[in-house]
């Protein structure tokens, strides 16, 4: 294999490009040895080959006709078949260390994106006048340079016109609600430019394009410095991964995903792309176009798994359609994140009137506190409240991508935008009526169904995944169930085999309904009557409840999950208007006491108010938020009503808040025996200390047996010395 590297290496370029039998021949060899053979030579030796394979597919792969929407090539040296072999040995140097440096450089860039074809489409077929004489400077140019990849103002002006393409295609479509309904002139030329001659784009080479993806996406994972560049006119990877996605129902799954991977790096932190993409390229209706196909698709393969009425629906499965809108939704979220900031910086800092204008809509409605919002992004709303909706609930864990990342991106619209399209898609929801695992009261199931689907199903995210890991134990001796221990270590384990991770998957659900009931009134009223309804069995104290509600007020207690703790603690405490008092007297103050604490609210003590919450008129515990005890009651025994188990779940639970109490320096309480150990009253004895203890005490104990033998000893002979001593002498 070296020898073959060798050998590879040797050439220049030029001879490799032509001679397309030996380099096909070549690589196919080094493909074959696969990842251990390319991974026993050195990082400098892959950097080599990598850097050649590069120039050689560059320069192989001939130059771009026109638009790059037309999928165009002149002056191609390899074909497909070998070009498809020069990407897949670089795909595999690219999961190498020294194989992905050469092709995070600008150039090796460039190359790559010369490889990717476009989905079909309608565009211009003669190019402007100034591609016109680019091409002739480029013809007028040495042959080397002919053959090599774009240089930068190229590439700045080829990618340029991979814009207006998309510019020309979104202004064609209209509102990404009409694409649903399935216009089919949506791609005609319009009106005002029926003079232009348009033709079809050739057939994409799929194969070339995937992999030529998956080495940019190993480039770009690998190398961070190479993301901003990537983005940037001057390379414009961010254009064709929009260009990607403009044409879902005729795009493969996976090209999809990757393009929506590209974007995504494309977005990262506040690279000026965000601007770009939402301002010139159309970006969000172009991601909800592909949001609402992948959705289609999804449901259309659930019902008949050989459905292939597109390209998209007959290319892959549901688990990549879930995939490709997993990765669209978070290049979705840091466009949310980060195109209200770059627009209200341009805005502070006296900018464009455009960026002053566009950064108006967001003095309104704050998605997030801090947080800005603008009105470009509300295109994208009703595809993400449609994977919340429209989708099945996953099993056996409910709540896994992309439902995630859209409870994530929702978190950044404001609540007021949401109302309005949930109320209007009121109509259009399940057919099966939504229900909780155990019901919270008689009303509240009735409510939950009658409440919209949007609404109902996060409340049955939250539902399900809190039945699933903070289920209770089995029931006791006597039959009835104890609450579960909410940091219990078996928790955390569960998950951890289903490859969840608590806090990042229950925090942001929660947090959202959190901020649906806290912007909107309607919404809060809707949420409470089904969470924390007016007619609760009050029989039983509320946190220790084995439903929803029950295992959201233990929540607010843990120690091993502060974030969930937290965002439990604000959703209860937005249900009852944000009144800390409200809560208290609802909930009652002892469960609430640890979250007031924290959230400087521990003065709200309860009024009383809630006495006769039920209208029944018994008296409810301000305390505990249970019923007063009658005099039957109070004649037993409260300890003797407890099973040992019971008695054992609280001592435990007094011992975790205790434990908290000393970590927050409330009050230092210790363990008794842990005192003693430092005080040096108590050591802790390890077994292998315990039997050195022991075989050093049966050595004591047999030395003194031994010395008590040579004191009788002794004392015999002398006892024998002075018998003989008193015997008279008789001879």
């Amino acid at each position: 294999m070296s020898d073959t590297i060798r050998e590879y290496l040797s050439l220049p370029s030029s001879t490799r490009v032509d001679s397309p039998t030996q380099a096909h021949q070549w690589l196919d060899t080094l493909l074959a040895g696969g990842l251990p053979v390319l991974g026993s030579v050195s990082d400098s030796i892959r950097t080599k080959l990598a850097t050649a394979v590069l120039t050689d597919i560059g320069a192989a792969s001939g130059t771009r006709e026109g638009d790059l929407l037309l999928n165009a090539r002149s002056n191609v040296k390899w074909n497909s078949a070998i070009r498809l072999s020069a990407l897949k040995l670089l795909k595999e140097l690219s999961r190498l260390p020294g194989g992905s440096t050469p092709m995070a450089k600008p150039e090796s860039l460039r190359i790559l994106l010369q490889q990717i074809d476009f989905p079909r489409q309608r565009v211009r077929r003669s190019p402007p006048t100034s591609v016109k004489r680019h091409k002739h400077r480029i013809s007028t140019a040495s042959s080397s340079s002919t053959t090599s990849s774009f240089s930068a103002s190229s590439a700045a002006h080829t990618f340029s016109s991979i814009a207006k393409s998309l510019r020309r295609a979104v202004s064609r479509r209209g509102s990404h609600r009409s694409e649903r309904r399935g216009s089919k002139d949506k791609d005609m030329p319009s009106s005002d430019s029926s003079s232009e001659e348009y033709g079809a784009a050739a057939d994409p080479d799929w194969p070339i394009t995937d992999m030529a993806l998956r080495c940019l996406n190993n480039a770009l994972f690998l190398n961070e410095d190479a993301r901003l560049p990537f983005s940037s006119d001057e390379i414009g990877g961010g254009h064709a991964a929009v260009a990607l996605l403009s044409q879902p129902q005729d795009t493969p799954a996976d090209i999809l995903f990757l393009g929506a991977r590209l974007l995504f790096f494309s977005t990262l932190f506040e690279s000026p792309f965000n601007k770009t993409a939402v301002t010139t390229l159309d970006v969000v209706r172009i991601e909800a176009a592909c949001v609402d196909a992948l959705v289609q698709a999804t449901l259309g393969k659930a019902a008949n798994k050989n459905a292939a009425s597109c390209v998209l629906i007959a290319s892959g499965s549901a688990a990549q359609f879930s995939t490709a809108l997993s990765d669209l939704l978070k290049a979705h979220f840091n466009i949310c994140l980060y195109y209200p900031r770059i627009v209200n910086a341009e805005a502070k800092e006296g900018g464009s009137t455009q960026a002053a204008a566009s950064a108006e809509p967001a003095g309104a409605d704050q998605a997030i506190s801090g947080e800005g919002f603008d009105a470009k992004l509300l295109d994208m709303l009703s595809p993400l409240v449609s994977v919340i909706t429209a989708l099945p609930l996953s099993s056996p864990v409910p709540l896994t991508p992309p439902a995630t990342h859209a409870i994530a991106a929702l978190l950044n619209y404001p609540a007021a935008e949401v109302k309005k399209e949930i109320l209007a898609d009121r109509a259009t929801g399940s057919s099966t009526f939504p229900t909780l695992t155990a019901p919270i009261s008689p009303s509240s199931t009735p409510a939950l169904q009658s409440a919209p689907l949007y609404l109902s199903r996060l409340i049955t995210f939250v539902d399900l995944m809190l039945a699933r890991y903070f289920s209770a134990p089995l029931p006791v001796s006597d039959g009835r169930r104890v609450p579960e221990d909410v940091d219990a270590r078996s928790i955390k384990q569960k998950a951890t085999a289903n490859a969840i991770e608590l806090e990042d998957t229950l925090e942001p659900l929660l947090l959202l309904l959190r901020k649906t009931a806290a912007e909107d009134d309607d919404l809060r009223s809707i949420l409470r009557t089904i969470l924390l309804p007016n007619d609760l069995d009050r029989s039983l104290a509320l946190d220790r409840r084995l439903d929803v509600l029950g295992r959201l007020i233990r929540l607010m207690s843990s120690v091993t999950l502060p974030r969930t703790a937290r965002a439990s603690g604000e959703l209860l405490l937005a249900l009852c208007n944000g009144e800390a008092k409200q809560m208290t007297d609802t909930i009652g103050y002892g469960p609430c006491a640890g979250f007031l604490m924290n959230t400087g609210l521990a003065s709200a003590l309860p009024t009383g108010s809630a006495a006769q919450a039920n209208g029944n008129g018994r008296a409810v515990d301000p305390i505990t938020g249970e019923y007063e005890p009658t005099d039957t009651e109070r004649a037993m025994d409260e300890m003797s009503r407890m099973t040992e188990e019971e008695k054992e779940a609280e001592a435990e639970r007094l011992f975790v808040l205790f434990d908290r109490m000393n970590r927050t320096g409330v009050i230092q309480a210790r363990h008794p025996m842990e005192a003693a150990h430092d005080s040096g009253r108590f050591e802790e004895i390890s077994a292998k200390a315990e039997a050195e203890e022991r075989e050093r005490q049966e050595r004591e104990d047999e030395e003194t047996e031994r010395e008590v033998e040579r004191d009788m000893a002794a004392h015999r002979r002398r006892k024998e010395e002075a018998r003989k001593l008193a015997t008279p002498d008789t001879a």
